[in-house]
């Protein structure tokens, strides 16, 4: 695992991040194995764990989070990035995905007065789907915002490069700078959001201090060389048809039309595998597609759980 390069200059920018939204997260750490998860909770209401896509942190929903009502936002860095410690993924594929779900179940029993809903995005819908298929009494409703790691996921030649020991040593020691980071975002669907001003300077130092001062990009590079490859996610790695069966609760899928990960057939695809499915395409989104107008992302979503009761033990 990489070394912190400069963990306070990054809490400094992230702090800043969430202050331009007038957000003060409360810091939790969650024990996992020998480190501990970092989980930052945001509002009061009805229990919400948000986990991130690679190679990131919690800190990219801060534009969700901040237009959502009625929510206790719990927003996981997952293990190795941000601010989490990270943890042994073990090895082959069964001690991996069990890795995957129990970071997350670990947060939520420790977090939680009963089952949450779940929001996940990209390579975070793994540990939220895993979690919702095999511990059901934790999960209340399920949400993937943007292409989901399922097994068919098309991977952008960036990131299937990045499966590649060298490309990815090559990113680890000259870390992304704002303009990688802008050119990464339009490759993946954000270039209209990115002219109109969607993320403003506090999220791009946010987004740089990430890649430049944590270990965040070396640790998730180094778990996607794991479970993908230059063709894309591997057989038995990845999230699959057998696991999206067993997903019982109700699932909403929100894809963006600029989405390059997946297309809108292949996400109903995916999705006509799980009896209690919504999906909500968006026009002129890009793979995080909250980042495209969060506001109506969050009333969007506030309507959604709505129709998902909370039952009170």
């Amino acid at each position: 695992m990489a070394r912190v390069r400069d963990q306070g200059r990054y809490d400094a920018a992230e702090r800043a991040m969430w202050a331009a939204r007038g957000i003060e997260p409360r810091e939790h750490r969650v024990p996992v194995g020998t480190g501990a998860v970092r989980v930052l909770e945001h509002g009061a209401g009805r229990d919400v764990v948000f986990v991130h896509g690679t190679p990131s942190a919690g800190g990219m929903f801060a534009p969700l989070i901040e237009q959502t009502r009625g929510v206790r936002a719990l927003v996981v860095d997952r293990p190795g990035c941000g601010g989490s410690d990270p943890v042994d993924w073990g090895r082959g594929a069964t001690a991996l995905r069990a890795a995957a779900s129990g970071f997350l179940a670990a947060t939520v029993s420790a977090l939680a007065d009963g089952p949450v809903d779940l929001v996940g995005s990209s390579a975070g819908a793994m540990p939220v789907l895993l979690l919702a298929a095999t511990r059901p009494d934790l999960v209340r409703s399920v949400t993937l915002e943007g292409a989901p790691a399922v097994r068919g996921m098309r991977l952008p030649w960036h990131m299937r490069a990045a499966t590649v020991a060298p490309v990815a040593s090559v990113v680890g020691r000259f870390p992304l700078g704002e303009r990688e980071i802008r050119r990464l975002l339009r490759i993946i669907g954000h270039g209209p959001a990115l002219k109109r001003g969607a993320l403003g300077d506090e999220d791009f130092a946010w987004r740089v201090a990430l890649a430049r001062d944590t270990p965040t990009y070396a640790n998730d590079l180094a778990l996607m060389r794991a479970v993908a490859s230059w063709r894309g996610l591997r057989r038995g790695w990845a999230v699959g048809a057998d696991d999206l069966a067993a997903v019982g609760m109700p699932l909403l899928w929100i894809i963006g039309d600029r989405d390059p990960f997946a297309s809108e057939q292949r996400v109903r695809d995916w999705a006509s595998g799980v009896p209690s499915s919504t999906v909500c395409v968006r026009p002129g989104e890009g793979h995080m597609p909250w980042i495209d107008a969060p506001d109506e992302h969050a009333r969007l979503l506030e309507r959604w759980w709505a129709t998902v009761p909370v039952v009170v033990a």
